[in-house]
């Protein structure tokens, strides 16, 4: 008799059996990087927003009271926008405890999704 050449079946099943994984493992793969991608895309998008919204604030600080009242849309996310009056202590510290009505310094608190960005702003 003579060596037949060639794989045998059980030789192309297993290697049929491991390429099936690797396709698997990467189709696994590409879709959690699109997931995390899109997850990234939408947590940057809603922090420029946030800092956007901010900017707007500091540059138009005696609209501070309409601007951050209450509930306020960033993009797709709903956030809460809060000020307290400040005060400036002689040594340059920031004492943001009091309720002085004749502040000109508010810290600013923005809070969307799970994201809090703070500022001060001088509203003279």
């Amino acid at each position: 008799m003579s060596a037949t050449k060639g794989f045998s079946l059980v030789e192309l099943l297993v290697a049929i059996f491991v390429f099936g994984l690797t396709v698997l493992a990467f189709t696994a793969l590409q879709t959690s990087s699109l997931r995390v991608g899109r997850q990234g895309q939408e947590l940057q998008s809603t922090l420029r927003g946030m800092e956007n919204f901010l900017e707007r604030v500091r540059t138009r600080p005696g609209d501070l009271s309409s601007l951050c009242a209450g509930e306020v849309q960033i993009g797709r996310v709903r956030g809460k926008c809060s000020y307290t009056p400040c005060a400036l202590s002689p040594g340059g510290e920031v004492d943001c405890g009091g309720n002085s009505s004749l502040a000109a310094l508010y810290k600013v608190r923005l809070e969307a999704g799970n994201r809090v960005l703070e500022t001060l702003v001088y509203a003279p």
